[in-house]
């Protein structure tokens, strides 16, 4: 009996192994961030609702492959109904595209008051890859929402600003703060991910091995 439950270990070990070796990842990685040299708290980059909508389109280009995992980025709240609605979407020659992902952003905290990053934790997962154009969009939830994406400290290319509710103009707006986010993922590398042929095929074998033991101890028992 003892021997029977040595196998049957052995059986299980094995296969746990196979198993987390063939679903080893990399652990989350910065993608993009114009984040970490910290933001402007007020004034802020408008999100509006309303006669004078604004909605406000940040792209971002990630320095690896990956699946995305989460987004940080600061938002703060001035009136009416206190949510931001935030796409994730493709590029499509310099314009938004194809959704990726979408996050409801609720309980901001007031304009000028300590401020703490949001984290857009992702379910979907969608592929990035390295080198491709994706946008960030913030926008109102309803036409009482006024709201900010708080910028960068440090000036570099500006935001797009889009003030057609219904039929999108995306504006490169110059000379200003971008607003601030960064963006994380899990790398694809396959080399890393996919077990060699020579570890695979023995881990395999000692499974079976293992299982084919274990039905025979089975069977005389």
């Amino acid at each position: 009996m003892r021997i029977f439950s040595r196998f049957a270990l052995l059986s299980s070990l094995c296969m746990i192994l196979l198993m987390g070796y063939a679903f080893q990842t990399q652990g989350a990685t910065i993608l993009y961030d114009n984040y970490s040299s910290g933001f402007v708290a007020n004034p802020g980059n408008t999100i509006l609702g309303g006669s004078n909508y604004q909605s406000i389109g940040q792209t971002f280009s990630p320095s690896q492959t990956a699946n995305l995992s989460d987004i940080d980025a600061p938002f703060g709240y001035v009136s009416g109904t206190n949510i931001v609605i935030l796409n994730l979407t493709t590029d499509n020659n310099g314009n938004p595209g194809t959704l990726l992902e979408s996050w409801t952003l609720q309980s901001l905290p007031a304009l000028s008051t300590n401020y703490s990053s949001q984290t857009m934790v992702s379910t979907i997962n969608p592929l990035l890859t390295a080198g491709n154009t994706y946008w960030l969009i913030a926008s109102p939830y309803d036409s009482s929402t006024w709201a900010v994406w708080n910028p960068t400290n440090n000036p570099n290319y500006g935001y797009y600003e889009n003030s057609n509710s219904i039929n999108p103009q995306w504006i490169l707006v110059n000379d200003v703060h971008s607003s601030a986010f960064a963006v994380y993922g899990t790398p694809i590398t396959p080399s890393q991910n996919t077990p060699e042929p020579g570890v695979l095929a023995t881990l395999m074998s000692m499974g079976m091995a293992g299982g084919g033991i274990f039905l025979r101890r089975l069977r005389k028992a």
